[in-house]
């Protein structure tokens, strides 16, 4: 018998290595090394400045789709692959709504989402919603004023649609849009309807000063970088947003092929922090376990499906409250722990936890999810023209910008509407507001027993692009 147990220890030895090996590495049907060279093949046909977007996508499966396909979507936009952004935005947008939809199909699906123990990633309700916005203005570029308008208003649905409840509606932009792109094809009363729904609760100056007859062009262009997300090391489980800091200077100049003749109409249309930190237009301290936590306590809030005839005083959010919160966003700080104690958040730098791109590798039901769609923008500015029509956008600057920005989309509608869009930091740029990455390069596989998700993504990505 003691001759015998050297070997006994050995193959015990052997087996347990084994297990571990496999137990770290989170696959069972493939390895690493055949997953990571599968999308080293996919990526090699793939522009240059997009293939860690394209790997990253492939390594990663399911868990973190949506979230790298919207990263995705704006670098394309960046190397004049527009046709590639609306790919990735087709299918991040998918499985939001799929996820995400106010009807009894997508509350049951929302509710199987929030129960698994690793959620995929789907965003908070304003990341959400700028998936479907993006969506819009590809959709106005490829001249579909139809779909445009569909996904302007999904957008503006996105934003009222938490985990656990239902708000009213407060991202005025892409309202605005819809009621624009109505305007364009000769809808004046569906115009006019969505116009007034923008404006119900809106706090932007652009939104409120906005009134019939609606202009012919419009040059959309994003400001600054959006807002983070964190917890702190006193809470793991509340998920708070931490602003950026300020952006630099208000000036924004925009130079078009030909002069225009009339007078702009112009404002910030949008700002994502206020986005992020309301709910309903109510200002929140967090969110924890999918339920929004207010300064005096939690509040009322629909519950998913509900039907009220109208909605609650107690939901309709104080205009005065609202207009001062949003207010006090345009002057944060310049540095991050300055902006926290305004916040009344922890205020050191190591106090704030998750404020990364990838932020913890595999948050649970207890820890707050603190990735975000890094590449998003604090501020949308717009810049709106009564009578002119066809104005193409050339280049466009700000005091933050070291060169001028060229438009990313233009587009027309016959001799009706124009729009072009632009950016003032580079999606591609991690140092300017981009995320090039949203894990390092090459990612690992997140399996997780999920292989046959996987593989059908990935024969998905390898299909479609």
């Amino acid at each position: 018998m003691a001759d015998r147990a050297p070997l006994r220890l050995a193959v015990f030895a052997l087996l347990w290595a084994a297990l571990a090996q496999a137990a770290s590495a989170g696959w069972l049907s493939k390895s690493e090394k055949e997953i990571t060279a599968e999308a080293d093949g996919f990526v090699k046909n793939k522009p240059d400045a997009l293939q860690p977007f394209f790997h990253t996508l492939y390594m990663e499966g399911e868990w973190n789709a949506v979230l790298n396909f919207d990263l995705l979507a704006l670098a394309a936009l960046e190397v004049n692959r527009a046709d590639i952004a609306e790919k990735a935005l087709d299918q991040a947008t998918k499985r939001i709504g799929a996820t995400f939809s106010d009807d009894p199909q997508g509350h049951a699906a929302r509710a199987q989402w929030a129960a698994q123990d690793v959620r995929d990633f789907r965003g908070e309700p304003y990341e959400r919603a700028m998936a479907f916005y993006y969506r819009g203005l590809l959709y106005l570029r490829a001249d579909d004023l139809a779909a445009a308008r569909t996904a302007f208003v999904q957008a503006a649905q996105q934003n009222a649609l938490g985990q656990a409840e239902e708000y009213p509606s407060t991202f005025a932009l892409p309202l605005y849009l819809a009621a624009w792109t109505a305007s364009c094809v000769g809808d004046a009363p569906g115009a006019d309807a969505l116009l007034a729904s923008a404006q119900k609760f809106a706090p932007d100056p652009f939104v409120r000063q906005a009134a019939a007859p609606l202009p012919r062009h419009i040059t959309i262009f994003e400001r600054g970088m959006g807002p983070r997300k964190v917890t702190t090391a006193e809470s793991r489980s509340n998920l708070r947003f931490l602003p950026r800091p300020d952006v630099k200077g208000a000036v924004v100049e925009i130079r078009y092929a030909k002069r225009p003749h009339d007078a702009p109409l112009r404002g910030v249309a949008a700002n994502l922090d206020w986005l992020a930190m309301t709910r309903g237009g109510r200002q929140v301290v967090g969110i924890a376990d999918g339920r929004a936590q207010y300064p005096d306590g939690p509040g009322p809030a629909k519950a998913p499906g509900a039907k009220d005839a109208a909605t609650p005083a107690a939901e309709v959010p104080d205009p005065e409250a609202a207009a001062a919160f949003y207010g006090s966003l345009s002057t944060l700080g310049g540095d991050n722990v300055s902006i926290a104690r305004r916040l009344g958040m922890a205020a050191s730098r190591s106090s704030l936890l998750g404020a990364t791109s990838a932020g913890a590798p595999r948050p649970g039901r207890t820890d707050a999810d603190t990735r975000y769609w890094g590449s998003l923008p604090k501020l949308v500015y717009v810049e709106a023209y009564a009578e002119e029509v066809g104005l193409e956008a050339g280049d466009i600057s700000t005091p933050a910008t070291a060169v001028a920005r060229p438009a990313l989309l233009q587009g027309r509608h016959e001799d009706k509407c124009s729009f072009a869009f632009g950016r003032e930091f580079s999606a591609l740029d991690a140092t300017q507001g981009g995320i090039g990455n949203p894990s390092p390069w090459p990612a690992e596989p997140l399996e997780d027993n999920r292989e046959k998700a996987n593989e059908a993504l990935r024969t998905g990505l390898r299909s479609a692009f």
